[in-house]
């Protein structure tokens, strides 16, 4: 939706079929205009324990972060697909076995030591320790993108200094950002790159499209597993993030 909104904006129209739809770092090099964004996954925390986190984010003390989050129940179950599913390789180097698909099911991944739950809510929680260390700090969550997509959509792009793109460019971007849409790019390897892309398109777990919903957790963990990830989220997780108390 992002770089959608800044393609239509600035009117980069001959970048509407490419990869830059997916990496919107790339378009500040087409306008000066455009903010230097950078998207990362901080810290690679989908391949650590708690205690190799850094527990530091003085790289980002002259920066603006905007932080994406998610439900952390929701996330351990999107992240059991991922390396179950979307990871089909074996790493040269044995030591790095975290970079190997997934083997256990899904009851076992949730209490893994490396790149799970507890994984998630330490690094949850160091960002809450942390978030007055950039010269600006937005939380952002999938939640409200899922369901007040726009004024999501406008915080994010206000905050990034783009305050004029319009309405209509905002709500354009909302439908060409769709679930459904997005699927159909996938199934159609609009981009050609393994962002968007299943591993086996006649196993919808491999999809990076795979469900979108919010409280998904609830349909893929017995209620064993549901009791343990409450018992998580409510126990350790920063009163920061007190919303997802429930």
């Amino acid at each position: 939706m992002l770089s959608r909104s800044i393609i239509q904006h600035f009117d980069f129209s001959i970048y509407e079929g490419d990869r830059k739809v997916l990496e919107p770092g790339e378009l500040s090099k087409l306008n000066s205009s455009v903010p230097k964004i950078r998207f990362i996954h901080d810290d690679d925390a989908f391949f650590k324990s708690p205690e190799e986190l850094c527990i530091f984010k003085s790289d980002y003390q002259y920066k603006k972060v905007l932080f994406l989050i998610r439900d952390p129940r929701d996330v351990v179950v999107s992240s059991f697909f991922h390396k179950k599913y979307r990871f089909n390789f074996l790493p040269k180097d044995k030591s790095k076995l975290a970079f190997a698909s997934y083997e256990g099911e899904l009851s076992k991944f949730i209490s893994e030591p490396i790149g799970s739950l507890k994984t998630l809510i330490a690094y949850y929680n160091i960002w809450a320790n942390n978030r007055h260390v950039p010269i600006d700090f937005m939380l952002l969550r999938y939640e409200d993108i899922y369901y007040n997509t726009i004024s999501s959509l406008r915080s994010t792009l206000n905050f990034m200094g783009l305050k004029t793109i319009s309405d209509e460019i905002v709500e354009e971007a909302v439908n060409y950002a769709s679930f459904e849409n997005m699927r159909k790019m996938e199934e159609n390897n609009l981009f050609k790159s393994s962002k968007l892309k299943p591993t086996n398109p006649s196993d919808n777990n491999t999809y990076k499209t795979r469900k979108g919903k919010v409280g998904g957790f609830r349909e893929n963990l017995n209620e064993e597993s549901i009791l343990y990830v409450n018992e998580q989220v409510k126990e350790y997780l920063s009163s920061f993030y007190s919303f997802y108390y429930y």
